[in-house]
């Protein structure tokens, strides 16, 4: 996992330059990781990847990505598609997505918020790694919201 995050900070320092700080922490976060469970997950867990019929079950779509990982990579995932495509406030919505998760599972909050911590930033960037590979119409603006994605986690949790 830090080579993978290593890698995409190379390939993102072609774009934006990275703040070592910023760095530094995101590697710090993924060292300090245990993994605690492993599960099949989606990979790519958006809200519009997420239907939901009046008075029936939600139903998830689109699972070409699914892979056995940390169920924490879905949640940051879903998070982040929230805050950056969504414009969800960023603390509203982590607070609303990751205490129903934890009352529906009986797992901690705190423990669950710092598993996601240490794949949040991790979502922004293979997304920005992507754009900056492909330098596809309009990509530096997407890259601009995804670097400061990063930065607003770091700030809140330094």
């Amino acid at each position: 996992l830090l080579r993978y995050v290593q890698e995409r900070v190379t390939i993102t320092s072609l774009h934006s330059a990275f703040r070592p700080e910023v760095v530094d922490w995101i590697e710090g976060q993924i060292r300090e990781f245990q993994p605690w469970k492993f599960s099949i997950v989606h990979r790519d867990l958006r809200l519009r990847h997420l239907l939901l019929p009046k008075n029936k079950t939600p139903v998830l779509i689109d699972w070409e990505f699914a892979n056995i990982s940390e169920p924490a990579q879905d949640l940051a995932k879903l998070i982040f598609d929230g805050v950056v495509n969504h414009g969800k406030d960023y603390t509203t919505f982590i607070k609303h997505v990751l205490s129903r998760y934890s009352q529906a599972r009986r797992i901690s909050y705190d423990e669950l918020l710092s598993r996601v911590l240490v794949f949040l930033p991790i979502i922004p960037l293979e997304h920005t790694a992507s754009f900056v590979a492909r330098k596809p119409l309009g990509y530096a603006e997407a890259v601009d919201a995804d670097l400061a994605f990063i930065q607003k986690i770091y700030e809140q949790n330094q």
